[in-house]
């Protein structure tokens, strides 16, 4: 019976322990989060919110108004560190620019941000008032207003990500983003060295597609095939690397 007081005291007391640090992290956690939020400042309501003033205090509306009231729940304030119900506007958009650096950002450079005139992702902090990297020197890039800019710029997210997403493959593996036309879209290019200790280079499928479709839009019908062609890189690992295809197959 003793043992069983003695067990049932233990439990109650881990559970206890527990709780309490559940109760720290929280704290830990909320003030880590504060501390981030108040290292910014924002000139301006979030994208898609109105600016309101509601009893001397700036408050920003995404939905309904009646006059200068808003009535919509979706709702931040400008000053303050704002509550449950309105939440601060910097944490608004603090949770914008995370949803939109996993969809538009490359891995590399996962912090979006945007301004007025520009918009983009960094891989360091961000500015006061967060539109845009902290350091003029931090590795950037740019998201464009169309997919032309997207496609044909050096510095773009949309080639960063592609460059990013692309897994290399045999030997000192090399990919890097090359151009040879400023006209036409930006190549991702792949160099590898096979299991021979051969060198090679090739283009990844999707890049050289868009490229060929800006520069010769006919390319198809003039029986170019790059699931066979191992200057294309997915190709060149089929062949050089994975041996699951053969020279009769291939075109050299």
């Amino acid at each position: 019976m003793i043992e069983l007081y003695f067990l049932v005291f233990a439990v109650l007391v881990l559970c206890i322990i527990v709780y309490n640090m559940n109760v720290r992290n929280e704290e830990l956690e909320l003030q880590s989060t504060e501390a981030f939020e108040n290292k910014y400042f924002l000139r301006a309501c979030p994208t898609g919110y109105k600016s309101v003033n509601s009893n001397g205090e700036s408050i920003c509306c995404k939905g309904d108004m009646i006059g200068d009231k808003c009535i919509s729940s979706d709702q931040c304030t400008m000053s303050g560190e704002g509550t449950t119900s309105v939440p601060s506007c910097i944490s608004v958009v603090m949770k914008q620019y995370e949803e939109k650096g996993k969809s538009l950002c490359p891995v590399s450079m996962p912090h979006y941000y945007e301004s007025a005139d520009k918009k983009g992702c960094t891989n360091g902090s961000l500015s006061e008032n967060m539109s845009g990297p902290a350091v003029d020197s931090q590795p950037k890039c740019m998201i464009y207003s169309t997919d032309e800019l997207n496609a044909t710029s050096m510095d773009s997210c949309a080639n960063q990500k592609q460059l990013d997403d692309f897994k290399c493959f045999g030997k000192d593996c090399v990919k890097q983003l090359v151009q040879p036309n400023p006209k036409f879209p930006v190549l991702i290019s792949v160099g590898f060295t096979d299991t021979a200790g051969m060198y090679h280079s090739a283009y990844t499928k999707e890049s050289m597609e868009r490229f060929l479709t800006a520069s010769n839009p006919s390319w198809k019908d003039q029986g170019i095939d790059l699931t066979k062609s191992i200057s294309i890189a997915e190709v060149a690992k089929a062949y050089y690397i994975d041996k699951t295809l053969s020279a009769a197959d291939a075109t050299l």
